[in-house]
């Protein structure tokens, strides 16, 4: 009897190490073929394709909320992943730096450095205020890291908001400084530059950029001012209009003027991004 069990134990464990060898070679025949189809190994939380703008709005919905949202919310409360996936078109993708790296924080008007900040924002090891400091670096405007050498966030802001708004409409641009009451001038090639200079000027006044250092102040985001004389007005009426671009009586015709300087409503008269004093 113990004769006739060893011999099935034997068997039994041939059985196992033909499964276990068996199974290798499976799995050493999917990778192959994984790999020739582009799909990496299963692994935890895997990411095929990190640096594209699908992953970077996902990563960005997920640890920049509340006030430390970087794109306005869909009509339903939830996440407005086109509104993200048009404003990522505007920016180069860049070259890829895996977070957190060892060369430090990314930088550079690029898709790349706003996933690493946006995935900085959401690291537990960067304490409770990485939403708070990383967020803004990640958003629209790249503060502060997120810019090209001798650009600002002010530089972002103008290379997103003219060209979109002349594309949609070339009455509602005025940086130009040619345009007549009711905004119909058309576009010059260096409105970008026109935008970037009065902007420049109003930020020099203090106070219309509502960060003052590389870490925002609590409980302060870009996205929540929808009036006043600030960039963080004009950034929220500026993604409101591409938001709303399909809807009549919104989107560039009636938000893009809002966003200029001064800021003005499409007929001419005072905006909603502007002091008592303008």
């Amino acid at each position: 009897m113990r004769a006739a069990n060893a011999k099935v134990s034997r068997r039994g464990l041939g059985v196992v190490v033909f499964a276990i060898v068996a199974s290798g070679v499976a799995a050493t025949a999917l990778d192959g073929c994984n790999t020739l189809l582009g799909i990496g190994p299963a692994t935890a939380a895997p990411i095929a394709d990190p640096l594209t703008c699908a992953n970077y709005c996902n990563v960005v919905a997920q640890n920049c909320q509340g006030t430390n949202a970087e794109y306005l919310p869909a009509a339903d409360g939830g996440v407005d992943t086109a509104l993200c996936m048009t404003l990522c078109s505007m920016f180069p993708l860049g070259m890829y730096s895996a977070y957190p790296g060892d060369a430090g924080p990314a930088t550079g008007n690029t898709v790349n450095c706003r996933l690493w900040h946006a995935q900085a924002a959401g690291d537990p090891a960067n304490g409770s205020t990485a939403p708070q400091t990383h967020c803004p670096h990640a958003g629209p405007l790249g503060y502060y890291f997120c810019t090209d050498p001798s650009d600002t966030f002010i530089t972002n802001f103008c290379q997103m908001d003219v060209p979109f708004c002349y594309e949609q409409d070339p009455r509602i641009t005025v940086y130009n400084g040619g345009a007549t009451e009711g905004n119909t001038a058309t576009i010059e090639s260096a409105d970008e530059q026109v935008c970037q200079s009065v902007l420049s000027q109003a930020d020099a006044d203090g106070g219309f950029y509502q960060y003052s250092g590389a870490a925002p102040d609590a409980g302060v985001g870009d996205l929540t001012n929808t009036s006043g004389n600030t960039l963080n007005c004009r950034l929220w009426h500026f993604e409101f209009a591409v938001q709303t671009t399909s809807i009549p009586g919104q989107g560039p015709q009636t938000h893009c003027p809002h966003t200029e300087y001064p800021s003005v409503n499409a007929v001419g008269t005072p905006g909603p991004c502007v002091t008592a004093d303008d």
